[in-house]
């Protein structure tokens, strides 16, 4: 019976602990923002203010637009015949002689999709902080990040 009231009385305990720590009003400590990564299409865009501006400067903040990929393959499947054999020979040939602009756009919209992919990006738009925390359909990029801060 003694276990049963001190198992009971730890928990208690800790509960009591825990509802304090996360009381409104009571700072939250989080930890600094080390990257951020903002995954959107050209249907779900986000705003983006002076504090993402400064952290895309310093290299914190990422901006992948996911239609990317999309629009790079539309470019290279322009004016092809509809015989499968001779447009993939013209794709071919289109992707070997790239310009280095254009092979830039391919690397970074590849980028762009594997990056959403590894942090488990479910839906856009979307704030990734410190490859952890994600924060969906945020109206701006501050917003998410106000979010982050306030520890929710």
């Amino acid at each position: 019976m003694s276990i049963r009231i001190l198992l009971t009385s730890v928990l208690l305990g800790c509960f009591c602990a825990s509802a304090y720590a996360q009381s409104p009003g009571t700072a939250v400590s989080v930890a600094p923002i080390a990257r951020v990564d903002v995954f959107v299409s050209d249907k779900t865009p986000i705003a983006a203010g002076a504090e993402s501006q400064s952290l895309s400067a310093i290299g914190k903040l990422e901006l992948w637009n996911l239609d990317d990929m999309e629009r790079f393959n539309a470019r290279l499947a322009v004016n092809l015949p509809r015989d499968i054999n001779a447009a993939s020979r013209i794709v071919a040939e289109r992707a070997t002689n790239l310009s280095a602009e254009e092979q830039t756009l391919l690397t970074r919209a590849a980028n762009g999709q594997t990056r959403a992919d590894g942090l488990h990006v479910e839906r856009l738009p979307a704030v990734v902080i410190n490859e952890r925390h994600v924060y969906y359909g945020a109206p701006s990029i501050e917003a998410a990040l106000q979010r982050y801060r306030s520890g929710q």
